[in-house]
Order: structure tokens, then sequence, then C-alpha cells
């Protein structure tokens, strides 16, 4: 869970309902290394990125509308478009045509 859907060890714990030092006692035991939440983000905004570039840029949804549609905010979507050195799109409010 911590290495495939990229949890941390309180949302691992939650979700199993088990204390979380219980979990970061098993990766002691097991030797292994956990990953650092800065880690963690970017491990994600990285597997998000396919999906989010082609909701934005292919399929033209503003980052409203993923935000309304999928749950990414627009400050998340962001983020993951600057970590590979994109900008979103500006879209003009379509509200007032």
């Amino acid at each position: 869970m911590h290495f495939k859907e990229l949890m941390t060890a309180g949302q691992i714990s939650e979700k199993l309902n088990i204390p979380d030092w219980i979990i970061l006692d098993l990766f002691k035991a097991k030797k292994v290394d956990k990953l650092s939440y800065p880690e963690l983000c970017r491990r994600r905004r990285a597997r998000d990125f396919d999906m989010l570039y082609d909701l934005h840029f292919n399929q033209r949804l503003s980052l409203n509308e993923i935000h309304r549609q999928f749950g990414y905010s627009p400050l998340y979507t962001k983020r993951v478009f600057k970590d590979k050195g994109l900008s979103h799109l500006g879209f003009i409010n379509q509200l007032d045509k």
C-alpha cells in the first residue's frame, strides 16, 4: 500500500483500522525504508500527470471542471503540470458567452 498506492503510514492505518505505530514498527522490523512525505507527493504527481494532461490539454477541461468531476484541486493540477515544466491553459470565463 505504501509503495504501490503511495499511501502514508497514517492513511494505511486508517484504511486497516490499526494504529500507525504498528505499521511503522513493521517497516522497521522488515528493514524497509518508508518514503518521505515529499517523495510520496512527487510520486503521486508523477502518477497523475498522464490522466490530468489528457483531461486538460486533450479533452480541454478547465481546472475547475477537473476539480468538479474528478476531485483534483486546481492548485494540485497546476503543481502537476509545473513539475513537468508545463503551464495550464488559460480559459476565459465561458459563462459570459
